[in-house]
């Protein structure tokens, strides 16, 4: 090799290197405060917002749950946010009974179903040896707090709950342009992710909820969402990872095992989805 190609390719190396390090850069400044893995979003249009903290506190999490509401617009209006903070769940429908899984688009209209890769999701009792999953095992009351007293969720027999969306009060599918959740004790960094999945089935991306002190509070919410005039580009489910060890009477937290269940939930209002079989896939 000539010194004129070497030179030439050490610029070629050198310029690549300044190109990875200007994309990273970007990235880092479009994701700030949490980590961004999987996919990269699906819609190329999408300029998101991602709003994370962690604490041993309500107070710890609070400016980052406000500012996923801000992002979101006034809550439970159309075109502004939902949220269940499953305080309002009768007694009669919280643990040790299972949850239906459209009583908030059906009972409570929030646009909201609860499909379960497990045996079904359960909201915690409001009070006594029941109350924070002390049904399921007894130890949990002492490790989980709530952000919103006194109702917690979980999903039962699987670490994995899926949030679907519907046009509000129907049986249309809906799409929105955002959710957050509230986690309590989630121990381990990478334990823990919100997965976005569009209309078509296609990953919108799959975002780490960072981790906190022990039996203290999590928050990841991602906004921005593009949604097309036909619904696509935005989420039509959010699959949520709580911890790697699904709840269970044998199911303790530490040595390796993050046992992690949820308090609010906060999603831009669903809007109606049209197939109309024209679909923008980005960069897919």
């Amino acid at each position: 090799m000539t010194r004129t190609q070497h030179s030439a390719n050490w610029a070629l190396r050198r310029y690549a290197l300044v190109v990875v390090s200007a994309i990273v850069l970007a990235l880092v400044a479009l994701f700030p405060g949490a980590t961004f893995t999987g996919t990269t979003p699906h819609s190329a249009e999408a300029k998101l917002a991602v709003f994370s903290a962690s604490g041993a506190t309500p107070a710890d999490i609070q400016g980052a749950v406000d500012g996923c509401i801000n992002s979101l617009g006034p809550n439970n209006a159309d075109g502004g946010s939902r949220r269940i903070n499953w305080d309002g769940v009768p007694d009669g429908n919280s643990s040790p009974n299972n949850l239906p899984p459209n009583f908030f688009n059906t009972n409570v209209p929030r646009g909201a179903l609860f499909p379960f890769p497990g045996t079904g999701v359960q909201v915690s009792f409001s009070s006594g040896p029941t109350a924070e999953f002390g049904n399921i095992n007894p130890a949990y009351p002492g490790i989980f707090q709530t952000f919103t007293p006194p109702k917690l969720f979980t999903g039962i027999d699987s670490n994995v709950v899926e949030t679907q969306f519907f046009d509000v009060g129907t049986s249309n599918p809906g799409v929105s342009d955002g959710m957050g959740v509230v986690f309590t004790d989630v121990d381990l960094p990478f334990s823990t992710k919100l997965k976005f999945i569009d209309a078509d089935g296609k990953s919108l991306g799959t975002f780490d909820v960072p981790a906190g002190p022990d039996g203290g509070l999590s928050f990841l919410c991602v906004t921005g969402f593009k949604i097309r005039a036909d619904g696509h580009g935005a989420p039509n489910i959010v699959r949520i990872i709580s911890g790697n060890v699904a709840p269970s009477a044998v199911a303790l937290d530490g040595g390796g095992a993050d046992v992690v269940v949820m308090d609010d939930f906060i999603f831009g209002d669903p809007q109606p989805f049209t197939d109309d079989g024209d679909h923008d896939d980005g960069d897919e």
